[in-house]
């Protein structure tokens, strides 16, 4: 009898000795959802301008943190909307980078960094595609990760639904072109069932290993609405992180 009781957790689990977990079951229609899903995600636009500030924190493994100021903006265009991530160093160095959706939905980054308090005059350097797997800030977060530019790959396919973090999630799997071998290739990303906010996602280079986490970390309402406070960039391969925190409790007092 102890030995049954002992036993019943791993067949519960479908862990017991000789017996082989059941794999998941694929979504037959994945192609088909995935590319639907996608198609109404990249639909929704911001409502209304927002500001917002924090500090993004970097730690290289067990070391100690780089807290850096950051202020993000987001407001609407002719043709789209911009999204407007800045940092200012210890240094005096600015960071920039603009993310604009342009009317057919593509997105097109500019990075410009400065040594001095000035604020670039221009866009910077022009990114796309592979070139988006660079660091903002000397952090963790990529100009691609900031930009979710993995909604924008040519392969998107809802896997299945299943419970994550205590959510219920769509799995949807992102595949770069074949072409794209550097950063990573293949993204799976747990999307909340109800708001298409992502719970969690993970990151793959070409040789199929585990690169990169992502995880919001926190939410709090503001102004009857549900905000990201934090989230968290972790680097399997380095274990390097970074949080994004923004300061919810004390917003800007004006917006552009």
């Amino acid at each position: 009898m102890k030995r049954l009781l002992a036993t019943l957790p791993l067949v519960l689990l479908g862990l017991a000795p000789g017996l082989a977990p059941e794999p998941p079951k694929i979504n037959p229609h994945a192609d088909a959802d995935g590319k639907a899903l996608v198609a109404q995600l990249l639909a929704q636009t911001p409502t209304e301008n927002l500001t917002n500030h924090g500090i993004l924190k970097t730690s290289a493994g067990r070391g100690s943190w780089r807290e850096v100021p950051v202020s993000f903006q987001i407001f609407a265009t002719d043709a789209g909307w911009t999204s407007v991530y800045e940092t200012r160093g210890t240094n005096a160095a600015v960071t920039r980078l603009t993310i604009t959706r342009t009317a057919s939905g593509a997105l097109e980054y500019g990075l410009a960094q400065t040594t001095n308090s000035a604020c670039p005059d221009s866009a910077g350097e022009v990114l796309a595609g592979a070139g988006t797997m660079v660091p903002f800030a000397d952090s963790d977060f990529w100009v691609a990760d900031l930009g979710l530019e993995f909604l924008h790959w040519p392969t998107q396919r809802l896997l299945r639904k299943e419970m994550t973090r205590g959510q219920s999630c769509n799995v949807l799997e992102s595949v770069a072109p074949a072409r794209q071998t550097n950063g990573y290739v293949r993204v799976l990303a747990w999307l909340d069932l109800d708001t298409g906010g992502m719970v969690f996602a993970e990151g793959y280079d070409a040789k199929g290993r585990l690169l990169k986490e992502f995880a919001p970390k926190a939410f709090k309402k503001v102004g009857g609405q549900w905000e990201l406070e934090e989230m968290e960039i972790l680097n399997r391969q380095t274990g390097s992180r970074t949080r994004l925190q923004f300061d919810l409790a004390n917003p800007p007092a004006s917006s552009r």
